[in-house]
């Protein structure tokens, strides 16, 4: 009973810290879903000057096995190229999270190579890249190293080779000068930590939980160092390449407004931005996406404008890091709520133990009551 009565108040004081870290807490801004019109420092949006008629989508094309010479070795690859009159661009494609085999991307390629693009994909690099540690900056070296494969081969313009990237593959930002342009495809540009906030902001709204929204938001603040353990976001600054960055409005993972803003705001010349309605966050099989970024390649000096008639529609919340003496609260509250919980857990084994024997122990006097009124009647 005492064990009972003591979980219950570790557990009671702990939604009262709770609670007074809450009310200690700086509100949330609430970024609304309102229509994205991202504005820039630099120059503002020019609309689309595209003279020449629209890509083809009927090319026939080649595939040429070969590799892309890294610092860790040499990756296996494969260069898709048209077969057409004249130098064509390239674009290296860069796989998102995970293993990132060239096959995940090969219908990726094939599109692009259809539309007049020469494509190489390539295996991923996973020596040094793990849940818990990831070189971005290697992977960005690794998708340098394929460009240069695809500028030495016959029939691809060198000066018009550019990467694609999809969602953490995004992150690879052009920030090598050699690079002709950049196309982010559902790319974060904020930590896994905010990701992960938008993500459980979003489910909370859609089940129409948003009243615990505030208080997990603010316990994911206090463990963002923790989350973002794998925190990078790309040097948009130093990119002086053209960008064009997509994104679906039904993305469940990526903050898109947060997202495009930042990328208004840090590019240093002003992108290209489009929001695709009724697509989430695989572009990969998206028609839309890739006859957008298709078409883009071919004139990516030429367009800087934005399509962003539609915008996410859940609001999302950007909690700043939570004050010394509000995350001083959360942190007592916590263990007080471990604590109260661990004593519960414990208290209920000890008296399911309890039964277990007391059933047992009945059990065998049941078994050893007719043998002794046995013996008595002998």
């Amino acid at each position: 009973m005492r064990s009972t009565r003591a979980s219950g108040v570790l557990i009671v004081l702990a939604l009262t810290l709770q609670g007074a870290a809450l009310l200690s807490a700086p509100a949330a801004p609430v970024l609304a879903a309102t229509p994205i019109t991202p504005t820039t420092p630099s120059t503002p949006p020019v609309q689309r000057q595209l003279h020449d008629p629209p890509a083809r989508e009927d090319l026939p094309h080649r595939s040429t096995e070969t590799t892309v010479s890294t610092a860790a070795g040499a990756l296996a690859a494969t260069v898709l190229q048209p077969e057409t009159s004249g130098a064509v661009p390239g674009v290296v494609l860069i796989a998102g999270s995970g293993a990132g085999s060239r096959t995940s991307l090969a219908h990726v390629a094939t599109a692009f190579a259809r539309r007049g693009i020469a494509v190489p994909t390539y295996d991923k690099d996973l020596s040094a890249y793990t849940p818990f540690s990831r070189d971005h900056a290697a992977l960005g070296r690794d998708a340098a190293a394929a460009a240069v494969v695809l500028r030495q081969r016959s029939g691809v313009d060198p000066t018009r080779v550019g990467v694609w990237g999809i969602s953490e593959g995004g992150w690879v930002a052009a920030a090598d000068p050699a690079i002709a342009f950049a196309v982010m495809v559902s790319a974060p540009t904020v930590t896994p930590g905010q990701q992960l906030e938008h993500t459980i902001a979003r489910f909370l709204h859609e089940h129409g939980l948003g009243a615990v929204r505030r208080p997990l938001t603010l316990h994911l603040a206090l463990g963002r160092r923790v989350v973002d353990h794998t925190t990078c976001t790309p040097p948009l600054a130093q990119v002086r390449q053209p960008v064009l960055a997509i994104f679906g409005a039904e993305d469940a993972t990526v903050p898109i407004n947060t997202a495009v803003a930042i990328l208004a705001q840090e590019l240093s010349t002003a992108p290209a931005i489009a929001v695709l309605a009724g697509v989430g966050h695989d572009l990969t099989t998206s028609p839309a996406a890739v006859e957008r970024a298709g078409t883009w390649m071919h004139h990516p000096d030429q367009e800087r404008s934005f399509d962003t008639s539609v915008s996410q529609g859940v609001p999302v919340v950007a909690m700043p890091d939570p004050s010394p003496a509000t995350a001083a609260l959360l942190h007592g509250a916590n263990l007080l709520m471990l604590a109260g919980l661990g004593l519960a857990v414990v208290t209920g084994l000890g008296r399911a133990l309890d039964r277990l024997t007391a059933a047992r122990l009945g059990a065998a006097r049941l078994s050893t009551a007719p043998r002794n009124a046995s013996q008595e009647a002998t």
